[in-house]
Parts: structure tokens; C-alpha cells; sequence
């Protein structure tokens, strides 16, 4: 199951010594027999309180969201709060009254599932390696959300490996000071990270109906861990109402003839016909029965004398809704990551102005996420989101 992290990632009395303190075994689990200890921070001296066991009588969280504040404080508040709207309690700093280190411990002893939001640095405070040690401690399921735009805060593992977590006045990363350091970090908080960090993590996304998705997808992958008994049912998502679903759309697909823009083609039918079965789609071109029209924006969808590029002049003239895609280098489009076939807005704006030219440019395009992988979730939440822009209707006939 992606995402999802059980007991055998757990301090060996060795490592807790080492890393935390003195054993102890006064404390029980929640699940998985595994050594138990009251800690004594090594970091501070200070000896912290056995944590309170879990009963009907105090308040207990689905969720245990760990964050740097300073990185991540709004973007964890939005999803605080879309979990919230799925009837999810959370455990964040900025809504506990306890924010002594022992309160924190208790609030992961407290919650079902913790939550790492990576971001560039947060692997260098003292109180975030805590927090991610004692959810190891107590065996607690573990999900990865990631930061990995360029514009923010992203975490780097050869960066994390490096110290080089500090930007300077040219935009390029350096070492700087940190409160820890790689090689003073907890063993078996590397080897979490280092074993997640490139594969099995769940990326940010802050369009509306990505971090939508998002939050769905954390309570989900919870849900299948054996020792949750909430999530596996959730309500139907907003998007499919908003996105009218039932409406009786006829849609032409414009695409370069590439490999790539054919399987984003084949993609998307299979999923329409899943999420929205009442669509139809028109294999004549821009005719008097279509409706709406979806321009896959990749390599060679422009060149002169090629169909896509007629038709395109078809639909801009049409005076029809058109959605735009657009294929970016990366992980999102096919096993060689679609590099070959990108869409390159720097060299459109290049061209000679036109009607076909003012039309992209005039529209928002959304980046294609591929329907296939750990990262479906995002292909349904685009799909719809789609459809939702696809409401107004107007015919050629």
C-alpha cells in the first residue's frame, strides 16, 4: 500500500539510547510489540512524562500533522482544514494549547496516523526529528507529503545529504546554519527518509482541486492500514457534482501525432467514460454535433500543415469552450517521463501572432498528471476539473 509505513521502521533499544535516552517499558503501544521507553532527550536533558494511555474519557486525532512553521504553516492550515471538512481531527501546533515537548509527544501518542509535510529543511529541527522519532517509537503508520516546487520550499534528499539548505542572494542553495545536521540526524529517521523520500511520498499541489484530492488520498492510504478503522468511506468528492458529470457533452480531442498526445487521448476517454459516462466524443473533427473541444498542448501540435494545427483553427473560429493540457518534462507522462514531448510556452510566444496563438494564450492550461501510478488520484481530481470548465454550452448547428 503506497504511503503507508507500520512498525518495522522502530528504534532498537540501541538506537533509543542512543538517540533519545534511557529505556523504559512503562508505556504500551498501540499496536506491534516493539520496545518501549520514557525517553530522556539527549538533546535538551530534560526527562519528559509517560505519555497518558488512550481512553474514551480525552481527546483523541485522526491525524498528527508535523511541519516546519516557517516553510509550511499555511499550506498545513488549508489541509487542517479540508480534513477537517471530512470530519477528520487533527493535531497541529498552531490549534494545541500543550506545546510543551511532552504535550507534543502526547498529541502523536494521541493520533491514529502521523503526517510528515518535507520541505526543505524541516529535517534540521530538533522538535521536527522528535516528533518523527517518537511516531516511530509508538508505531504509528507514517504518510510523506512533499514539497518539491522550485518557487517554495522544496526538499532535496542529495541537498538533506549535503546540509546545503540555505539560499543565497543568486537563488542557489548553500550550507548555512542548522539546528541539526545530516550526520547528527536520528538512524532510523534517515533510513525513513532516505527509503520514502524518491518514491513514496505524496507531492503538494495548490490548485484547489489538487490539494482537494490531496487530503482525500492522505485519509484513504490511512484507511488501509490494518490498525485504522476509519476512512475507507468517504462521501463523494464535490468535484463530481460541480463538474456536472450527467451533462450530455460531445467532445473533440485535438492532440500533435505523437505517441504521447495518442495515449493522453486513450487515457482520457477510459476515464470520461468512467467518471462522466454520458459523453461522447467526435471522431469528424470540429462538426455541427460538438460541444467542447480539449487541445493536448505538446510538441508539434503547432506545426504548420500538420492536422492538429487545422483543427485547431477550426475550433478557435467554432467560438466553442476549449480546455487546455499542457505535457511538462518529468514523472507525470509515460516511462521516459514524455521529455521528448513537451510543451514549450517560451517558444509559442515566439511565433507569429494568430488567432490559434491569442486563443492559448488567452486560456489557462492545466498540467496532464498520468492515469496510471501511485499518483492516479490526481489524473480523476483533473479529469474533473476539466469537465467542470466544460459547462456552457454551444453548438455549431
Amino acid at each position: 500500500m503506497h504511503g503507508i509505513v507500520n512498525a518495522p521502521i522502530i528504534f532498537s533499544p540501541a538506537q533509543a539510547a542512543a538517540s533519545l535516552g534511557t529505556a523504559d517499558s512503562a508505556v504500551p503501544l498501540v499496536k506491534n510489540p516493539v520496545s518501549v521507553f520514557r525517553p530522556t532527550c539527549a538533546m535538551t536533558g530534560n526527562a519528559l512524562e509517560p505519555v497518558i494511555p488512550r481512553d474514551s474519557r480525552r481527546e483523541k486525532f485522526h491525524l498528527f500533522i508535523s511541519h516546519m512553521q516557517n516553510e509550511a504553516s499555511g499550506d498545513v492550515g488549508t489541509l487542517f482544514f479540508l480534513f477537517e471538512q471530512m470530519g477528520m481531527r487533527g493535531w497541529r501546533d498552531m490549534n494545541q494549547d500543550d506545546l510543551t515537548e511532552s504535550g507534543m509527544r502526547q498529541g502523536v501518542y494521541d493520533s491514529d496516523v502521523f503526517v510528515l509535510f518535507l520541505t526543505n529543511s524541516v529535517l534540521s529541527r530538533v522538535y521536527c526529528i522528535k516528533e518523527i522519532t517518537w511516531a516511530l517509537q509508538f508505531g504509528k503508520p507514517i504518510l510523506i507529503i512533499i514539497e518539491r516546487e522550485d518557487r517554495f520550499f522544496p526538499f532535496d534528499l542529495t541537498r538533506w545529504r549535503e546540509d546545503r539548505c540555505t539560499k543565497n542572494v543568486l537563488g542557489k542553495w548553500e550550507k548555512g546554519w542548522l539546528q541539526m545536521k545530516y550526520a547528527e540526524c536520528p538512524p532510523p529517521v534517515v533510513r525513513l527518509i532516505e527509503e520514502r523520500a524518491l518514491t513514496d511520498v505524496l507531492p503538494f499541489r495548490r490548485r484547489e482541486f489538487e490539494v482537494d484530492a490531496l487530503a482525500r488520498e492522505v485519509v484513504h492510504r490511512a484507511s488501509q492500514n490494518d490498525s485504522i478503522s476509519w476512512g475507507d468511506t468517504l462521501p463523494p468528492p464535490a468535484a463530481l457534482s460541480t463538474a456536472s458529470v450527467h451533462l450530455a457533452r460531445t467532445i473533440v480531442y485535438i492532440g500533435a501525432d505523437s505517441d504521447v498526445a495518442r495515449q493522453v487521448e486513450r487515457n482520457l476517454v477510459a476515464t470520461v467514460a468512467r467518471l462522466a459516462p454520458v459523453v461522447r466524443w467526435s471522431d469528424d473533427g470540429v462538426s455541427d454535433t460538438v460541444t467542447h473541444v480539449i487541445v493536448l498542448l505538446s510538441k508539434g501540435v503547432l506545426d504548420q500543415g500538420s492536422a492538429s494545427i487545422e483543427l485547431l483553427k477550426d475550433a478557435t473560429r467554432s467560438g466553442l469552450d476549449i480546455a487546455f493540457l499542457y505535457i511538462e518534462p518529468g514523472p507525470d507522462v509515460g516511462p521516459d517521463g514524455g521529455s521528448g514531448d513537451a510543451w514549450d510556452f517560451g517558444e509559442m510566444y515566439q511565433l507569429p501572432e494568430s488567432d490559434v496563438k491569442a486563443v492559448i494564450a488567452g486560456h489557462e492550461a492545466l498540467k496532464w498528471r498520468d492515469a496510471d501510478g501511485a499518483l492516479a488520484y490526481e489524473h480523476d481530481a483533473l479529469i474533473l476539473e476539466v469537465l467542470k470548465r466544460m459547462r456552457r454550452f454551444h453548438t455549431l448547428g
